[in-house]
């Protein structure tokens, strides 16, 4: 009686602290939300921490849209690209009336270039997609429908046609069709032809072909593995019949002034680096990291939708490059221009689908010049000129003085930015970078949390860390000789005491709660003594095992908040209790009944008193373990996340040994009988939660129905 009597106390005081921890944990304050810019028919956002889009300013507004009317040549009709010369022309491919309208950078008419003639013969531009014009004056025309690159001069005068490429290489039945392409210094070619899944393909500045270049890798999604599981099953024949894994294709390529490929890619489901920067060997050396937080390599919105069982993810059909080294990325999907620095941060995105200006419904290409940024629409048939923001020159400006290795003029800028805008992560970023160079280690850390560059962050602890212990190394030093000087005089005492007196060192006998705390520990160091203990002698406390089950709780919840910034991608504001009790408590409640259940079906001799005793006493270690992990990740850089872990996972290891050892004891089993029944009483723990989860399902559509029924009787009445 006095058992359970203790057991309902202890179980009151666990539902108490759940409370005041609820109610502690579950207390946050909302993030300053920027102001919108209201001279934008869209609002401007960046990402938190979190992958979710807040509100930031604008970093580019829309100045005019312009149409061929405007110039007096008349509408374009489907325009499909446009490129800004060396001398500063922008040559605009207007498809639908096969002609190049040239304008300066003003967007006033130059010339329009519409007959295309080599000698006698006239060449008509069947379907032209891409060009390219070279510092003489020289243009490239991707005409799709015809299958060629016409190489013409200013005059629209052909100097020159490359057809289809011939070479043990290219797959039987290749048919080519350019889209776009680019030309390096030494006259290469490098062209994105419809349906080449190879790469791009290069030819020389002779014109022969020179092989592909650069291909995309297979994107692995749940739609491949499922095709790779059946293609091993199924028959060569059937196999056959499927549809081919590939990698997916280029979708439009820019080259900037260091001879650097960049390329752009549709994405399909769950895309990445859909944005690349390929070196001469093709290799994409855009810098990116893999952080949980920041996925760098994931361009576009990061906010994805779902339609019919698919990924509606960001589809860039373009790609730009400008003379400061920023990206531009225009998603056709929704209408929006991406820009990014050289590292793969998001700096701003703008635009959008629709009918006003700084809108689009069907963007196709996108070119910049001095901080300008213009996207041709094919359907509407014009131009839309967009200038930086204030802010958006600040930040410009402050990333263009970063990268000159003007770090502590980078300051003011963002210091402007981040006047402006609280959330714009860059700036706290930059800033602490700049405090990292001039070795203000403290306040680096603190503009990198802010920032959330765990990177950055770790890399300024290091030296932080480092500063601090020289400081302090006196403290430090006469804390540790301290203590292993009173641990030698008490071992020492110890060892001595027999000698001097004949007698053996004076040792208590622990009695009641002292006693069972003693067992309650003893258990992870001489488990089998201790489990025999407990089934022989009848010992054990369930209060104590609850109370070992209680902070399992708690040390989750500590895990979850507490680790080091470094390694916490969780955020603080959205503990989750409930889900927390279900994964410690209800999980071990679970083990509890299956294994008592699966024990009396193997004729095991533990009663679920005993059961739930050895479980949690074997937690000991594991709950031990991620204290002393989460506590140390705090002092821990990256290169040292091995160290945190190996605790955590000696800790996991150890308590599977106990979980072992005690079943294998209480239940009196050979060791195969022991691993069978842990097997059983897993799948036990799920046969349960599915038929709970089929009850609840059921009173669910059963309390849909009575509310039908009741909703028609009203209706009727």
């Amino acid at each position: 009686m006095s058992r359970t009597s203790d057991a309902v106390r202890t179980a009151a005081r666990m539902v108490a602290c759940c409370a005041m921890l609820f109610i502690a944990a579950t207390s946050v304050t909302e993030a300053e939300e920027a102001p919108v810019d209201p001279f934008a028919p869209y609002r401007g956002y960046v990402y938190n921490a979190w992958r979710e889009a807040i509100p930031s300013y604008n970093g580019y507004l829309p100045v005019k849209a312009v149409r061929g009317r405007d110039w007096g040549v008349g509408d374009m009709s489907s325009p499909q690209d446009m490129f800004l010369a060396p001398n500063g022309e922008l040559y605009v491919l207007d498809a639908g009336n096969a002609r190049i309208i040239v304008l300066s950078k003003e967007l006033r008419l130059r010339r329009v270039i519409d007959t295309f003639r080599k000698d006698a013969e006239e060449f008509d531009l069947s379907d032209a997609r891409g060009l390219f014009v070279r510092a003489d004056g020289t243009i490239y025309i991707a005409d799709k429908g015809a299958g060629r690159i016409v190489v013409c001069d200013r005059n629209g005068s052909v100097r020159r046609v490359i057809e289809q490429p011939v070479s043990a290489v290219v797959p039987e039945g290749f048919i080519f069709q350019p889209e776009k392409l680019v030309v390096d210094r030494a006259g290469r070619l490098y062209i994105k032809s419809f349906g080449v899944f190879e790469g791009l393909i290069m030819y020389t500045a002779e014109g022969d072909f020179a092989g592909f270049f650069g291909s995309n890798r297979v994107v692995l999604s749940l739609r491949i593995v499922r095709e790779l599981f059946w293609k091993r099953l199924l028959s060569r024949e059937q196999t056959e019949a499927m549809i081919r894994i590939i990698p997916e294709e280029y979708s439009n390529l820019d080259i900037d002034s260091e001879g650097f490929i960049y390329t752009s890619t549709v994405g399909r489901e769950n895309s990445r680096n859909e944005i690349k920067k390929l070196n001469p060997l093709g290799v994409n050396i855009l810098r990116a990291r893999r952080d949980p937080a920041f996925p760098t390599d994931d361009f576009g919105d990061l906010e994805v939708t779902r339609l019919a069982e698919r990924t509606i993810d960001s589809q860039f059909v373009d790609v730009d490059v400008d003379e400061a080294s920023f990206i531009n990325g225009l998603d056709a999907n929704r209408g929006r221009v991406f820009q990014y620095d050289q590292e793969s941060n998001l700096l701003f995105a703008f635009g959008g689908l629709g009918d006003q200006v700084g809108l689009f419904k069907q963007p196709v290409a996108v070119e910049s010049y001095d901080n300008t940024i213009l996207v041709l629409d094919t359907r509407n048939g014009d131009i839309t000129v967009f200038a930086p923001s204030p802010f958006g020159r600040e930040v410009r400006s402050a990333i263009r003085l970063y990268n000159d290795g003007r770090y502590d003029q980078a300051v003011a800028p963002w210091t402007e930015v981040l006047a402006t805008n609280t959330n714009y992560r860059l700036a706290s970023i930059g800033i602490g970078k700049a405090r990292l160079m001039s070795e203000a280690y403290g306040d680096a850390l603190r503009f990198f949390r802010l920032g959330y560059d765990r990177g950055s962050y770790s890399q300024a602890f290091r030296y932080y860390r480092t500063e601090y212990l020289r400081d302090h190394f006196g403290a430090f030093a006469t804390v540790s000789v301290s203590a292993l000087a009173l641990s030698w005089a008490f071992f020492v005492r110890k060892s001595l005491w027999p000698r001097l007196t004949g007698r053996p060192w004076p040792a208590r006998t622990p009695r009641g709660f002292a006693e069972q705390l003693s067992l309650m520990l003893s258990v992870i160091i001489h488990p089998l003594d201790s489990f025999n203990e407990i089934k022989q002698r009848d010992r054990g406390s369930v209060p104590l095992a609850l109370g070992i089950i209680i902070l399992w709780f708690f040390a989750t919840t500590f895990r979850r908040q507490f680790t080091g910034f470094i390694f916490n991608y969780n955020n603080p504001e959205e503990l989750n209790v409930p889900i927390i009790l279900t994964t410690t408590v209800v999980l071990f409640g679970l083990w509890a009944v299956a294994n008592w259940c699966v024990s009396s079906m193997l004729d095991g001799e533990g009663t679920m008193r005993e059961i739930v005793i050895y479980s949690a006493y074997a937690l000991q270690p594991f709950v031990v373990a991620v204290s002393a992990a989460t506590v140390a990740s705090n002092f821990a850089t990256l290169e040292e996340r091995l160290f945190v872990d190996i605790v955590r996972y000696l800790g996991a290891g150890w308590s599977i040994v106990l979980v072992l050892a005690g079943h294998k004891t209480l239940h009196q089993y050979s060791f195969s009988t022991t691993v069978l029944s842990i097997t059983l009483t897993v799948a036990g723990i799920g046969v349960i939660i599915f038929l709970f989860t089929l009850v609840f399902t059921m009173f669910q559509e059963l309390g849909g129905f009575v509310t039908g029924i009741i909703s028609e009787i009203r209706y009727r009445l």
